[in-house]
């Protein structure tokens, strides 16, 4: 007898078609097809009325709301609607940010803008276009307005040849501009080559710039300075210079002006995170008076929402400041006196988290927030809006709906805020996908993948153990849950991809976890075949959905968990080509 073997069936091929397919659901092509996901208001006059724009099939539309009585009204005549967004500002953040990149920073009374030149500062009369240098003594790596290179686009921007707005703060009433001078003197420098010049030359080109590594001795620091733009006089505060090792203060938003522009207060963050002090500073004089400090073992955070404002709020011309802590295991608010430092007593508390301070209502000592985690049996990351007292008591939830609200305030007025409600979650609705069917499984990994708004301690987890920072246990468990939730996926396929510092996590998972996560990149020590994929000219956060990345990851699941062969030399085509039909 004799047997013959049959050589295996060759994978399926997955068609152009249903590339295309999965094409449509990327961003840039969801975007133009799907409306009015959410409302950008528009406060009108007092704030008991705001307009926002939403798009029809044809065309824009302008609608005014009354929200007292909550009437509706159309705005046909044109005039009116460039009136309201002539009056906001136009309402386009991109068109605000094209102005000051060509004209600078323009002061709220429209007569100045300033802007950063070889160094230093220069000012510039809006009306005759007249400029005289506020500054002459900046230099390189010690530069007036400057953020530090470290912050992931200075390359980028050097190479587009993009002029970066100063990081500078005008008063509210146009007199003075606060702005920092950044010290990378001791900086140690970093390198980039770029190995395909945009103009095609041949030889790689060499970029360097200031960027310190944890270990390192010296970090970028900021002196505060103000100048005074009638007299051109200008003033260092008498502080010991901020950290600034990858943003400006004025970037993380811990500077700002007093209301009325007599006083302005600072946030002094040490390195490490594990201390930061409040002071005010006399802009006439440069004297700094400590207001209150906080420390902690492993580390601070005023909102812990990156890089947004800190819920920090300065009551009664400095009498009285409002101050986010951890300190009891979750994040609340208390209330300060502002001339002795002194704490007067803890607004928030409990087993839930404070998210943003939306408005203090100074008259009736109460306070409007957003927090997360306080209603039972729902989401915990779900943002509701609540009322207290400064001294504690009189709690309110205001946003009763099992949803998360986005809050936009009006100005001074009877009217708190505008809630908006987002339903988040539901089934997969894909051409193709049936509940009965068996799909592989792709995971999203960041070195802050367990989101931080819950306790201090589940914040906490892989503080001084960064191979824990992915949560990966976590993610696993989840996916495993879910899978119990929902039989078509198909655990005995994951794959894990991640971004940033959630390359380090994905990579350690399929390490620590190969049992759990089957799409593995092989070592060059064990001679295993590998994808390797370089991107020229890429910025960090560009890369995230570069078009070609994306096809290349597709390829790369598509063959080693879905078992098939992906269409040959697909081309996905990015935001700025023409859309997909």
């Amino acid at each position: 007898m004799s047997s013959v073997k049959h050589p295996p069936e060759p994978p399926r091929r997955l068609s152009a078609e249903d590339y295309a397919r999965a094409e449509q659901f990327l961003p840039w092509n969801v975007n133009p097809r799907v409306r009015n996901l959410e409302v950008r208001p528009h406060w009108i006059e007092a704030g008991d009325r705001f307009w926002y724009e939403r798009q029809t099939r044809d065309g824009a539309e302008v609608m005014v709301i009354d929200v007292r009585t909550g009437e509706r009204r159309l705005v046909d005549d044109e005039g009116e609607r460039e009136s309201l967004r002539k009056a906001a500002g136009t309402g386009m953040a991109g068109e605000r940010l094209d102005s000051t990149l060509t004209h600078g920073l323009i002061s709220p009374d429209g007569r100045w803008a300033v802007s950063a030149r070889d160094s230093n500062l220069i000012l510039r009369d809006m009306d005759s276009g007249d400029e005289r240098a506020l500054t002459e003594d900046g230099e390189p790596h010690h530069a007036y307005g400057k953020s530090p290179d470290s912050n992931t686009f200075a390359v980028s921007a050097r190479i587009a040849g993009i002029p970066m707005p100063p990081m500078a703060l005008w008063s509210p009433d146009s007199r003075r501009l606060l702005t920092v001078r950044l010290d990378e003197r001791s900086v140690k420098d970093l390198h980039l080559l770029q190995l395909a010049p945009p103009d095609a030359s041949a030889r790689p080109v060499l970029h360097t710039y200031r960027y310190a590594m944890a270990a390192d001795e010296h970090i970028p620091h900021a002196d505060l300075w103000v100048f005074d733009i009638p007299s051109g006089r200008q003033v260092r505060a008498e502080w010991t210079p901020i950290p600034a090792p990858l943003f400006s203060p004025i970037e993380l938003q811990h500077v700002w002006w007093s209301e009325d522009g007599t006083l302005a207060y600072f946030i002094d963050l040490a390195r490490g995170c594990r201390e930061c002090r409040l002071c005010e500073l006399d802009p006439a004089t440069g004297a700094v008076r400590p207001i209150l400090e906080e420390q902690n073992d492993t580390y601070l955070e005023l909102n812990l929402t990156t890089m947004a404002e800190p819920n920090v709020r300065i009551l009664g011309g400095g009498e009285e400041v409002i101050w986010f802590s951890e300190r009891d295991g979750w994040g609340h608010l208390y209330l300060y006196d502002g001339r002795t430092g002194e704490l007067k007593n803890q607004i928030t508390a409990g087993d839930w988290l404070v998210r943003d301070i939306i408005r203090v209502d100074e008259k009736m000592r109460r306070v409007y927030f957003t927090a997360c985690g306080r209603e039972p049996e729902r989401d915990p990351y779900y943002r509701h809006l609540y009322g207290i007292d400064l001294d504690g008591s009189g709690l309110a939830l205001l946003t009763p709906e099992d949803a998360d609200h986005q809050v936009s305030i009006p100005p001074a007025s009877e009217i708190v805020a505008l809630a908006q409600m987002a339903l988040l979650g539901g089934s997969p609705s894909v051409a193709g996908f049936s509940p009965s069917g068996r799909y592989f499984v792709d995971t999203w990994s960041r070195m802050d993948a367990a989101p931080p708004f819950r306790s201090k301690a589940f914040h906490d987890f892989a503080h001084g153990r960064m191979e824990d920072a992915g949560g990966l246990e976590d993610h696993i468990a989840g996916l495993r849950q879910l899978a119990d939730r929902h039989p078509y996926m198909d655990l005995d396929r994951v794959g894990i991809t991640g971004h940033s510092g959630g390359g380090f996590a994905s990579t350690r998972a399929i390490l620590a976890y190969p049992e759990f996560y089957k799409v593995a990149k092989a070592l060059i020590e064990a001679n295993k075949d590998f994808d390797l994929v370089l991107l020229p000219n890429r910025n960090h956060p560009t890369s995230l959905l570069d078009p070609y990345m994306l096809r290349r990851l597709w390829d790369h699941f598509v063959e080693h968990l879905l078992g098939a062969e992906p269409p040959a030399s697909y081309r996905i085509h990015g935001p700025e080509e023409p859309a997909v039909r």
